[in-house]
């Protein structure tokens, strides 16, 4: 399963989890801010608007949650960050999610991942 599939498959999952969440953009604009807290870099973007992604901005997102070891980049699904949006929203936070951990498994064929993101309040 490739990772945009898996990323799909858990965006059905947190629609569930969060009780039938839309994630249709409410908003003309949507942005997200997040802290990498082994890099201490943070970033702060509109990532889409009017319904559709902002190319540059995704870019961006991608870069800043690249493997900080390597400084590899990976192709990210930019739902994640609708996913992300809405959820902050939800639990009404206000600061940025900080990046605390990520893995990748690289398998034949497979690049899939997990990062673990806290919102600020």
């Amino acid at each position: 399963m490739m990772f945009g599939s898996k990323i799909a498959a858990r965006a059905s999952m947190a629609i569930v989890v969060l009780g039938g969440l839309s994630l249709e953009a409410r908003a003309d604009v949507l942005s997200s801010a997040f802290v990498h807290t082994h890099t201490g870099e943070s970033i702060a973007v509109d990532f889409k608007e009017d319904g559709v992604y902002l190319p540059v901005a995704v870019q961006r997102l991608k870069r800043f949650l690249r493997d900080h070891r390597d400084g590899e980049v990976h192709d990210i699904d930019p739902r994640l960050f609708d996913i992300l949006y809405e959820i902050r929203k939800r639990v009404g936070a206000e600061g940025p999610f900080h990046l605390i951990s990520c893995y990748r498994v690289r398998l034949p064929g497979v690049d899939t991942g997990y990062c673990a993101m806290l919102p600020s309040s």
